[in-house]
């Protein structure tokens, strides 16, 4: 047996030499030196060893000693091209870095469960409006009360209010510390103990009971030394005693946001409460039972209540939504928008692999063809070609998770503050399965083609060329993908990019420019006296005498400003019937300074701004913004006009002014109707100080720092940033979307010209005879200039076409994306199509102005 494998060996080496021998010759004959000759002819056809390979196939080896025979010839032919070879592996890498580190978000983001035990079972409950079309909106204590006691298919039910600023005075000078006022079963309702110490019991969210506080890990560590003794002692919050009962776990993240310490809401219900809404809520289902079970009861519960207590519900639903839609519901379409253009670059660049294998492809045709002529099937030659792809594909992916590394720090960079669970993105074990799967996916799927057409060889092949039809088909298929996947994404970032300048450009109502805002939160001793009111006074005072310090006023809420004191307040117009509290109009209530409209730049339409006639014994008076004075007199001077609005009780002030409206919650966010009042005659302790400059606002942050402390050391500035801040910060969600498809856009727009000139560049080269001749007839080089220019538009045009189709189903997704601009907006895509166009035409010029720059008697004697 042995020696008939040996005989097999030594016959098929001799049909090798003799396959040699006569292309040699050939080479000879064309004109080039024997040495050369014979080095072209053996590069072509490998060594004799190709023959041990192939017996020891047709001999049955192993499939494990096939592979590995597989992957070891696939290694060599990969280092005898190693610019093409590191060309695919980059290209590959980016495609699958990108994807890699996007998915990492999304599984971070969308689909890992919240930290919470069985998180499944969490739910938000809002209040619903109906005269405000459904509109979600918070609740008050006394409901929530009613929810707890009445409801059958909660196991319990927490909330909490909106995070607010609180003072550690445990040190010199005072610390501004994030404080969550929560109710007393939140932690537990959560399913997450303290690290160190304990919860809140429910006796500890009753008025009257002991002062006690839960801090976070990272307080702890950072302010506390990670004192392991702390558990039982004392810190001083805003000059008051609060026993520390313990220390949340490093992991533990609030739905109710970010927060140093915890304190317990100590409320008591009364009718007034039932009015205010002021609490968000979560609960936790009972084992068992769906969301459409508790949705009903839920609704049941609202109706109930709305005809036990009228003034208050009536008109007012309940809405579930589960926790973590809750959570990630604002960036949920923005990620899968992002999601889907990474997956459009994965395949432009898989695309552009294909054809550049294809390429390779061809140019083994002669060693392939001796293959088949010493009898490996067209299988056989199949699976060795895909096994070096296959190589090729796992060289980029394991490159491309080394890119996700760097491109999830770059994203965390750039990301806002504000996009949800983002510091939990990583590169673990799900997103190290997505890699390999893409990478084997993209492997069969786009390394398959080039394999079959790679081995469709038979005994008479090795003399010709491989320019067949077939390849030239599939190589015009990929170019013609690689343009409408590109253009696709390049319309969904050109949409993108017409709704932020549109976003950009809309009016905030007030001067941006130049303006500082400083947080104060003064403690409970400013209460008495009204010394809050000589405080704020005294502080705006000062702060305008500073070099470069126009004027200075303060509002209990800012445009824009994600902190202070906000809520609704119910109004109607005197002298008509006293409305239901829950059904009377809403207008968004402001406690103000004199110089507030003057600082900020809203300009007053009518009457005047508060002065020294409006102190706290004053007549009662307040200014309505257009929105509200619109609504309530239309067609009428609402100057001296009477407007009551809900107080502890109905109360009746004069309207004295009419000021222009704010975009208040972000610029894509409509105008709201809002009144504001004298601080004077409603003081409040917490407050946004704006400061209006003539010089760059940032260099008086220091100055403006030293007037708060010299009037109280122990009350020190919760944040001091600029206004430009807060309007960036207002877009920055829409910003990083925008950059993210912009980035993968100019990638895909990109990969999209080296394919075309990649297929141009080649067919160029394979049609070198065929110009020859035709300028040896006489043909212009201008003539060649149109001949392979014309081959790339009969690939680009039908790419357009495709991705203008493509792009008019799929930008609709976008459309809760946009402001301002339609998700078919007609110009977008006839820019985007002459953008693509143009890029075409110029990767098209090159390999055509080389074309006419060959010399036809070379041309002629090229194979």
């Amino acid at each position: 047996m042995k020696l008939r494998r040996q005989r097999k060996d030594e016959d098929l080496a001799a049909e090798i030499r003799h396959h040699l021998d006569e292309a040699i010759r050939d080479r000879i004959a064309r004109g080039e030196a024997p040495e050369e000759a014979r080095a072209n002819a053996v590069r072509e056809f490998g060594n004799v060893g190709l023959v041990k390979e192939v017996t020891r196939e047709m001999w049955g080896w192993g499939w494990l000693e096939r592979l590995t025979q597989d992957l070891r010839f696939g290694l060599r032919m990969l280092r005898k091209n190693p610019s093409s070879t590191l060309i695919a592996i980059l290209t590959l890498a980016l495609g699958i870095g990108a994807n890699t580190a996007i998915f990492s978000v999304v599984n971070a983001v969308l689909l890992k469960p919240l930290p919470y035990a069985q998180a499944e079972r969490l739910v938000r409950i809002w209040e619903t409006n109906v005269e405000k079309g459904g509109a979600r909106e918070m609740t008050s204590l006394s409901n929530l009360r009613d929810w707890q006691r009445e409801n059958r298919t909660f196991q319990d039910i927490a909330a909490w209010q909106r995070p607010n600023s609180i003072t550690f005075t445990g040190q010199t000078p005072a610390l501004e510390l994030k404080a969550s006022f929560v109710s007393a079963n939140f932690f537990a309702l959560l399913g997450t103990p303290a690290a160190l110490g304990r919860t809140f019991s429910k006796e500890e969210g009753n008025p009257g009971s002991a002062r006690v506080v839960v801090v976070s890990y990272g307080w702890w560590q950072r302010q506390l030394g990670a004192n392991p003794n702390l558990v039982g002692q004392e810190i001083q919050l805003e000059k008051t005693a609060f026993q520390v009962i313990g220390v949340m776990p490093r992991e533990f993240k609030s739905p109710a946001g970010e927060a140093d310490l915890w304190l317990p809401v100590r409320h008591e219900p009364n009718d007034i409460d039932r009015g205010q809404t002021y609490l968000q809520a979560v609960a936790r289902l009972n084992p068992n039972v769906t969301l459409a079970e508790a949705q009903a009861d839920a609704d049941a519960l609202a109706a109930t209540l709305a005809s036990r207590f009228p003034a208050s519900n009536r008109g007012r639903g309940l809405a579930l939504v589960p926790l973590l839609e809750q959570t990630v519901g604002e960036v949920r379409d923005a990620l899968r928008i992002v999601f889907g253009a990474v997956l459009f670059v994965l395949l432009i660049a898989c695309a552009n692999v294909a054809n550049l294998l294809l390429v390779r492809v061809a140019g083994r045709a002669r060693e392939l063809a001796v293959r088949a002529a010493l009898g490996a099937t067209r299988w056989r030659i199949a699976r060795q070609l895909l096994s070096e792809i296959l190589l090729v594909f796992a060289a980029g992916g394991m490159l491309g998770l080394l890119a996700a590394n760097w491109t999830i720090a770059l994203l965390q960079r750039l990301s806002p503050d504000n996009l949800p669970r983002l510091d939990e993105v990583g590169v673990d074990l799900a997103t190290l399965l997505f890699a390999f799967a893409i990478t084997l996916l993209a492997g069969i799927v786009f390394g398959l083609a080039p394999a079959w057409q790679g081995s469709a060889h038979d005994l008479n092949v090795s003399r010709k060329t491989s320019n067949t039809d077939g390849k030239q088909r599939l190589r015009a298929g990929f170019v013609i993908a690689q343009i409408a996947f590109a253009l696709v994404l390049l319309v969904g970032a050109g949409l993108l990019l017409r709704s932020f300048a549109q976003l950009s450009n809309v009016p905030p109502g007030f001067d941006a420019h130049n303006l500082l805002v400083v947080r104060i939160f003064l403690d409970g001793d400013y209460h008495k006296e009204q010394r809050h009111v000589a405080y704020f006074r005294e502080l705006t005072q000062r702060l305008q005498a500073l070099p470069g310090v126009a004027t200075a006023g303060a509002a209990t809420v800012l445009p824009l400003n994600p902190f202070g004191i906000d809520f609704d307040v119910p109004w109607h117009r005197a002298g008509e019937p006293e409305p239901p509290r829950a059904n009377a109009a809403k207008a968004r209530f402001r406690s103000a300074t004199p110089e507030y409209f003057q600082t900020l730049g809203i300009p007053l339409r009518a009457g005047r701004a508060f002065d020294e006639r409006d102190a706290a014994n004053g007549p009662r008076v307040v200014i309505v913004n257009q929105a509200l004075a619109e609504r309530s007199w239309p067609n009428e001077n609402p100057l001296g006009k009477r407007l009551r609005f809900f107080w502890a009780d109905w109360q009746t002030y004069e309207v004295v002014g009419v000021a222009g409206n704010t975009k208040s919650y972000g610029l894509a966010s409509d105008w709201r109707s809002e009144l504001f009042v004298p601080h004077a005659q409603i003081p409040y302790t917490a407050m946004n100080v704006a400061v209006r400059t003539t010089v760059p606002p940032e260099s008086l942050v220091a100055e403006v720092r030293r007037v708060i402390l010299s009037l109280d050391a122990t009350q020190p500035p919760h944040s001091i940033v600029t206004m430009e801040e807060l309007l960036a910060a207002s877009l920055a969600r829409e910003r990083f979307a925008l950059t993210l498809l912009e980035i993968f856009a100019g990638l895909a727009l990109l990969l999209a010209a080296v394919g075309i000139y990649g297929v141009l560049s080649y067919a160029a080269t394979q049609r070198t005879h065929e110009i020859g001749i035709r300028m040896a007839l006489g043909a212009e080089p201008r003539d060649v200039l149109k001949l392979v220019v014309r081959h790339g538009m009969l690939l680009t045009l039908p790419g357009i076409a495709a991705g203008l189709a493509a792009a008019f189903a799929l930008t609709r997704l976008m459309t809760t994306l946009l402001f301002g601009v339609s998700a078919t907006d007609p110009l977008t895509f006839a820019a985007i199509a002459l953008l693509l166009l143009s890029v075409a035409l110029f990767a098209c010029w090159i390999p055509a102005r080389r074309a006419t720059k060959v010399d036809p008697l070379i041309a002629l004697r090229h194979e």
